[in-house]
């Protein structure tokens, strides 16, 4: 059996091995690799940049546990640079997933910063609403009063008793919408239901698979603009100079992709070797 043959024939879990290996290997040691910034990013970033110190910002969690890969460190990313600038955060979620997602990132958020010398205070600085079933209604319903949609947060404490959610009550009082979303409901129900009726201002964080239906939004200026999947995530933590988990995270699938392409290249070559030597003269 010549080389190419054992190429062909070889035993795939040496390909699964090599993967674990350097998944492993640059999750451990990451080598930063150049990351530009998209255009969608970049308006994403200024619009976050643009709301002032006391201002509120609703976020909306809208994922599970299936889309924390790309929307974790993006919604970490957010809390902290929203934090860093003294803006206030409202944050509920149409997901029942949701509302563990959000308490993990603001106390992982909130130990970082911590250890900084920042504090922020719950019921002054931000409040978790929690989820609310309902999705298209409960939209709309915000419009009208968050008092009356959330009589009490996601740890049962009454809005009336949190000194945050006296300083507002409707989207009036909102600086800017963050949405994180993996589906429905999400991002296109917001826009529908929201941004067209209150003229909210929106930036969306949503995964890979979805960003492509976003550019008409974000072109149509329905979006202000919006993080796609990991590579989203990761310019913007360039932006705000503070690579984190999405960084790192993009460092390891660019090996990976450099792996496979090459498993690919050295698979094709072996397998058009294979068929000359069949067909050369006394071959056999």
């Amino acid at each position: 059996m010549n080389l190419a043959e054992k190429i062909l024939t070889l035993d795939r879990r040496w390909i699964y091995l090599g993967i674990a290996i350097i998944a492993i290997a640059f999750y451990i040691h990451p080598v930063p690799l150049p990351i530009g910034v998209s255009p969608q990013t970049q308006a994403f970033y200024d619009a976050i940049e643009s709301v002032k110190p006391g201002e509120i910002v609703h976020l909306t969690v809208d994922y599970s546990p299936g889309g924390m890969p790309e929307l974790f460190p993006m919604t970490k990313a957010v809390i902290r640079r929203l934090f860093e600038k003294d803006v206030k955060i409202v944050a509920s979620t149409l997901w029942p997933e949701g509302v563990p997602i959000t308490e993990r990132a603001f106390k992982e958020v909130l130990e970082q910063l911590s250890a900084e010398g920042i504090h922020k205070e719950y019921g002054i600085d931000y409040v978790n609403l929690g989820y609310k079933v309902g999705q298209d209604a409960v939209m709309t319903r915000l419009g009208t009063s968050f008092k009356a949609t959330y009589p009490e947060d996601a740890r049962g404490t009454k809005v009336e008793d949190i000194p945050l959610m006296q300083e507002f009550d409707n989207f009036d009082g909102i600086a800017l919408m963050v949405n994180f979303s993996v589906g429905v409901p999400g991002i296109r129900q917001w826009i529908q239901q929201v941004q067209m009726r209150y003229h909210v201002k929106i930036v969306c964080g949503a995964t890979g698979v979805m960003s492509p239906d976003l550019y008409a939004f974000f072109q149509s200026k329905q979006l202000k603009g919006f993080l796609g999947g990991l590579v989203g995530a990761a310019e913007y933590e360039k932006l705000i100079n503070f690579p984190g988990k999405a960084t790192s995270g993009m460092t390891i699938q660019s090996f990976l992709h450099l792996f496979i392409v090459l498993l690919v290249l050295i698979g094709n070559g072996a397998y058009f070797f294979s068929r000359r030597q069949k067909k050369s003269p006394g071959a056999g």
